[in-house]
């Protein structure tokens, strides 16, 4: 049996219902099918009212938030929403908004052509991430210091220093 999964009540849901209609709907169910209709009605009736008093007074209502001073992006809204969403809507959404900012990507590295692309990458990643790909890559780049470091002459391991060529007078 498919479980149905539970969602949260939206803002505007929590502003134009009650605890009073929120009991009645919980009780709906265990009714007499002649009274569900009637209660069902009601209820309907109640939360309409309760919307048209919430939108008559918009400020006081629903602006309970400061705003904030420009418009909210796409991912800050995808990100506030998520909960009500159905899984599967919510994944598309996800993939949509990746997408996006793929394409931004391309387009920002496109019109700045002489723009380093690893500071775009860091620019996306979060600061933990960040700051384990800096210990990473200063670990590798002390690795490759060390490397261009040494002689640049082949020096076997297994002899000493003293030793000479196979085959040479040192023997």
């Amino acid at each position: 049996m498919k479980e149905n999964k539970t969602y949260p009540m939206t803002p505007f849901d929590l502003e134009t219902t009650d605890d009073s209609l929120r009991m009645m709907k919980l009780f709906l169910p265990y009714l007499p099918p002649s009274y569900q209709k009637m209660l069902g009605i009601y209820i309907k009736f109640q939360e309409l009212q309760h919307t048209l008093t919430v939108l008559s007074f918009p400020i006081k209502a629903m602006h309970t938030q400061s705003l904030p001073p420009a418009p909210p992006s796409f991912f800050s809204i995808l990100e506030e929403i998520r909960p009500y969403l159905p899984e599967q809507t919510a994944a598309a959404l996800e993939q949509a908004a990746q997408m996006m900012q793929m394409l931004d990507l391309i387009g920002h590295m496109q019109s700045e052509e002489n723009a380093n692309p690893m500071d775009m990458i860091m620019s996306m990643m979060k600061p933990e991430d960040k700051e384990m790909f800096e210990t990473y890559s200063s670990m590798f780049s002390d690795i490759g210091d060390f490397q261009k470091g040494g002689d640049t002459e082949d020096e076997r391991m297994d002899k000493s220093p003293g030793d000479g060529e196979p085959g040479s007078s040192q023997t």
